[in-house]
Formats: structure tokens, sequence, C-alpha cells
């Protein structure tokens, strides 16, 4: 019987890799014996990556190390954009400025939503100017209501034309269930829209450089 157990478990670690503990549960029998039946089994590289993955106290320091590395990013970005901001000009410097007053704060996009048309545009040729940002890697959506004449299709049209975007930047859009009076005209009837672009690198440089027009000294201050 041991040696049917044995045999089991040098194939249960020799094919699938699993771990001693595994082979014990599953065979019934105790770690200690299968620690010694399978002591000579080779396993492969992936096979040992798998089991260094799955030890729980392994995955919290990788899961630290991962975070610490991405937070050092953060933080190289934010210097870096007050530096950019001793040097650049007023376009730059209003860009941030509006960010700093209107854009959502997250630490992995730039994201900036309003009904003003002109800010809008604005901003996003602030970030083709000052970032390089491409049309592709702009998102759209909208939030708005219907009932002043225009249809879903002409209120997204008006915001891909205006922000020279195309299509394809468009995403889900909401149509807002309550209804003004017909016959009051709606204060945006083109309701509200917001730009998204997810890059780390910008949004970062961008809260860097407010720091340094606003003369704020908190290190950790959206560094998340």
């Amino acid at each position: 019987m041991k040696k049917e157990e044995q045999d089991q478990a040098v194939n249960l670690r020799q094919t699938n890799g699993l771990s001693i503990k595994k082979i014990a549960k599953q065979l019934g029998v105790s770690q200690s014996s299968v620690s010694v039946w399978v002591r000579n089994v080779k396993l492969t590289n992936t096979q040992k990556d798998a089991l260094l993955i799955k030890n729980p106290s392994n995955r919290r320091k990788w899961s630290e190390d991962w975070s610490n590395k991405f937070r050092e990013k953060r933080i190289y970005s934010q210097n870096l954009g007050a530096r950019i901001a001793e040097t650049e000009d007023k376009l730059y410097a209003f860009g941030c400025a509006l960010y700093w007053a209107e854009g959502s704060k997250s630490k992995n996009s730039v994201t900036l939503t309003n009904s003003d048309s002109n800010m809008m545009k604005f901003f996003v040729n602030f970030l083709r100017i000052k970032f390089g940002v491409s049309d592709e890697e702009f998102k759209i959506s909208i939030n708005c209501y219907l009932n002043d004449g225009l249809t879903m299709e002409e209120i997204q049209n008006f915001w891909l034309n205006l922000l020279k975007l195309p299509k394809e930047c468009m995403r889900i859009c909401t149509v807002r269930n309550k209804y003004y009076d017909n016959n009051r005209p709606q204060k945006y009837p083109y309701g509200i829209c917001r730009v998204r672009v997810h890059n780390t690198d910008i949004i970062q440089k961008i809260y860097g450089s407010i720091k340094k027009y606003a003369g704020i000294n908190d290190d950790k201050l959206w560094v998340f």
C-alpha cells in the first residue's frame, strides 16, 4: 500500500508539480512521508515558479514589491513634473491649474468632466500639445437629456467634431431618465462631456507641476 501511495506521490509531484501539502491531503498521508518520497523529484522552473506564486507569504511580498515599485515611478514622474513647471509656458500652467480645479484626482488616468465646450476643447488641445497624446488615447463619454430636439447621435457628433476626435473614441453614454419641461430649453443641450486618458506618467507629471506652482511640499499628496 505504501509503495502504491509513494508512486502516486512521485507522479503528482513530477507531472503536476503539486506541493507536498496538497499531495499529502490528496493521498491522505502525512506531509513528512510525502517529503521523503518526493525528495529526489526535480521540478521544472515553471513548476517551481508556480509553487512560489501559490505561497501566501510570497504573494504578499510580491504584491508589496510591485506596489512600492509603481509608487516610486509615480513619485519620479511628480518630481519630473515639478522640474517641467519651471520652464513651461502659460498654456502648460493654465492646463495644470484647470486640472487642479476641475479634474478627477486618480493615480493612473487624466479625467476631466464638464459641460463647457470651450473648456473641454482647451484641455484636449493642452494634452495634445504638451504631452503628445494621440487621438486613439482619448476616451470620451456623454451624460445628457434627449428632450431638447437633439438625438444622441447629434450630441455625440457635436463633441467629436469640437474635440476633433474619431468616433472610435466614444464610449458608452448615459441618457438621464428625468425630463425637463419641453417648453423650457435645457441649460446644457449637449450634456456633460467626460474626457479620459489612461496614462500614469502624464497625470503624475501634472500633479508634480501643480505642487510646484502652488508651493505644496506634501510629498504624499496624490501619490496614492
